[in-house]
């Protein structure tokens, strides 16, 4: 078949040039830089037209029980820690630097379903960011999201692992699900066309999310705890109610919460995980959340060390037996549902 269009619901773009490339070789946004998990020629490659383009606020208790026990006891060593105050600028210096990567190199911000659709669609290849706040920690009340919503930003998570007064996140101890600021956060989210993102949120909240929002909301970069029983990964039961709603699960390259001991992290082995959720929950609930820039101190299965390689894994599905039509939904068309039923015009 020919490369269908790639909608990858997660990467840390911005993280990684705030980071000066952590890990990675670092350099200009249109070299293909060898080692680089992400960047322009690779997004060509792999046909890739739009990146939810993460701003990570790096708020408060890193290193405490944002990490401890959701990615295999691992160590990231790779954080910078900041205060609910100081994480308020770090945010719009993440903002500022996609809108200087949007101009330097002709980046569609996606403010509207056109803007996407347009991408999508379009003959010849462009790139759209839909700017994504992953933890709404920054955030002093839901009249916030408005004044992010006219920034650019088009999609929220309300935690990152942390409790926070919106609602539990995966590593709580506790899981007290959407508090009140958070049912109003997800109706403001609604009423702007934000779309609400449940990854990183507890089973309680994120069921809650789900049932209280009013338009299909998404798991951007996840698994799911039959593959790994980890907070960090969604539940069978939070997967169903994706599904019921339109919402869409992004399978990650977080390889400690895709694999379990004893399996072999590779690109072959990630293919037949997805081919297994498609033959369980169907492939309308099925999409693509890589996290690249943000694995940081993980290596992704071997064979997909970079975004370009998204193709093959769209091949292998293939093989595997899945249609033409299932890999579409799987590579853009669910995530674009989502895109659609949330924004505007």
């Amino acid at each position: 078949m020919k490369k269908p269009p790639v909608i990858d619901l997660h990467e840390d773009i911005s993280y990684y040039y705030m980071g000066r490339g952590f890990n990675q070789p670092f350099g200009e946004f249109d070299k293909d830089l060898e080692g680089r998990q992400a960047d322009i020629p690779k997004y060509v490659r792999g046909n890739v037209r739009i990146v939810f383009a993460s701003i990570f606020p790096q708020v408060d208790v890193y290193g405490g029980a944002g990490w401890k026990g959701l990615y295999g006891g691992k160590p990231i060593t790779s954080l910078v820690e900041a205060s609910p105050a100081s994480s308020r600028l770090i945010l719009l210096d993440h903002i500022k630097t996609y809108y200087r990567l949007a101009r330097s190199y002709g980046i569609t911000i996606v403010e509207r379903r056109s803007d996407a659709n347009h991408l999508v669609s379009g003959g010849e290849w462009r790139l759209g960011f839909v700017l994504h706040l992953e933890g709404a920690d920054p955030l002093a009340d839901a009249g916030d999201l408005e004044l992010l919503w006219r920034l650019g930003v088009r999609s929220v998570g309300l935690t990152w692992n942390n409790d926070n007064k919106w609602a539990a996140g995966a590593g709580t101890r506790k899981d007290y699900g959407l508090t009140a600021e958070g049912e109003e956060l997800v109706r403001e989210a609604n009423r702007l066309g934000i779309i609400v993102d449940i990854a990183h949120a507890s089973p309680r909240a994120a069921e809650e999310i789900i049932n209280i929002s009013k338009k299909p909301v998404m798991a951007s970069h996840t698994g799911l705890t039959s593959w790994v029983k980890t907070p960090r990964n969604i539940t069978p039961e939070v997967l169903e109610a994706l599904a019921s709603k339109g919402g869409v699960m992004g399978v990650t390259l977080i390889t400690p919460i895709i694999f379990g001991p004893g399996e072999e992290a590779t690109i072959e082995a990630l293919a037949r995980k997805i081919a297994g959720l498609v033959e369980v929950y169907g492939s309308k609930v099925v999409a693509l959340g890589t996290d690249f820039h943000g694995l940081l101190d993980l290596k992704p299965p071997r064979g997909f060390e970079s975004i370009d390689r998204v193709a093959r894994l769209l091949e292998i599905l293939g093989e595997l037996g899945l249609s033409d039509s299932q890999i579409e939904d799987i590579a853009y068309r669910n995530a674009l549902r989502v895109i659609n039923e949330n924004l505007e015009g």
